[in-house]
């Protein structure tokens, strides 16, 4: 028992300090809110699985949405790659966890981009990608719409509607 407690403290203390701290460095999309809105979504998402018979790890699910933008600290592009690169070489995550955990956690930050051309490849990378959109219906149609209005002036309204169902058709499905 102590061991588990230990085991929840002492990561819990880790991603906070370490992880979560770097956060307050980045972008205003991937700052300390955006952390709290993710890895809460993330653990959210869990219990619920949880409830419908599926096995998945709360700790996990956590530790998946914090280092979900971790890589942003070398740059946006390609930040999804790099993030799963941090998980494999994190020496506190290698304390807890096993290699195949590892490389799981690892695929699954890596999955959570949007612009995946392939199915996540766990359940964690599902929840992960879910938990990280805001997909509020007003920011799901309203930052289409907007970006229709102003690049493409010389569209119908009807065109202009059908854009935004055909965008939002193809990111959410």
């Amino acid at each position: 028992m102590i061991d588990i407690i230990c085991h929840i403290f002492c990561l819990n203390k880790y991603i906070s300090t370490k992880i979560k701290s770097e956060y307050k460095n980045f972008d205003k999309g991937h700052n300390i809110s955006h952390f709290n809105f993710v890895t809460n979504n993330c653990v959210n998402y869990a219990k619920q699985l949880i409830e419908r018979g599926q096995n998945v790890n709360l700790d996990i699910a956590y530790i998946v949405g914090a280092f979900h933008d971790y890589g942003i600290k070398d740059g946006r592009e390609g930040h999804a790659k790099k993030s799963a690169e941090y998980v494999l070489k994190d020496q506190m995550l290698n304390k807890f966890y096993d290699e195949q955990t590892i490389k799981m956690i690892s695929e699954a930050v890596e999955d959570h981009s949007s612009h995946l051309e392939y199915e996540p490849r766990s359940i964690y990378g599902k929840i992960v990608a879910d938990a990280d959109r805001n997909n509020s219906i007003y920011l799901v149609f309203s930052r289409p719409i907007k970006y229709g209005l102003s690049h493409d002036k010389n569209l119908t309204k009807q065109e202009h509607i059908d854009s935004v169902y055909n965008f939002v058709q193809n990111k959410f499905g």
